[in-house]
């Protein structure tokens, strides 16, 4: 018995340890290791979407206090609608089942209004680039999708 609580014990102890010596989430190591390092040599650690593209632009500080700007105003927005748009189960369902004609129209229209959204954001921030830099955005938009498509992802 004295055996077994030790051997216990021990994998513990060196399972712990092992995880201890792994990366956290605030770790100062975090995203050494990743590829996200942009032609200039910089790290783009928290960028993304397309942010990582934006950061490769050469923007004015101009154009990069629009572009906080709309970030602060999307990120505002969220949180003022969270959990309004939110399509909830228990809205379909009764002891009889679920309506589900009603619950995939709500699906639908939910992701519709999402898509809407994402569209506005995108174009507000596109309307920021001059025509050169709207070109390079392009450039390397394709260069990441055909990267992603080489290494399997989507």
């Amino acid at each position: 018995m004295k055996t077994t609580k030790t051997l216990a014990l021990a994998s513990f102890l060196i399972f712990g340890a092992i995880a201890m010596g792994q990366p956290s989430m605030g770790d100062s190591n975090r995203g050494k290791n990743c590829n996200n390092i942009s032609k200039s040599g910089k790290m783009h650690k928290g960028q993304r979407g397309d942010e990582m593209i934006f950061s490769q632009l050469n923007l004015t500080v101009n154009q990069k206090q629009k572009l906080q700007q709309l970030r602060e105003s999307r990120q505002k927005m969220r949180e003022e609608n969270r959990g309004k748009m939110a399509v909830k189960m228990s809205d379909f369902i009764t002891p009889n089942g679920l309506d589900r004609k009603k619950f995939i129209q709500a699906k639908v229209n939910h992701a519709d209004i999402k898509a809407r959204n994402n569209a506005q954001s995108f174009e507000e921030k596109f309307a920021i680039l001059t025509p050169e830099q709207k070109k390079q955005y392009v450039k390397l938009l394709k260069e990441r999708e055909a990267k992603k498509h080489r290494h399997g992802k989507r």
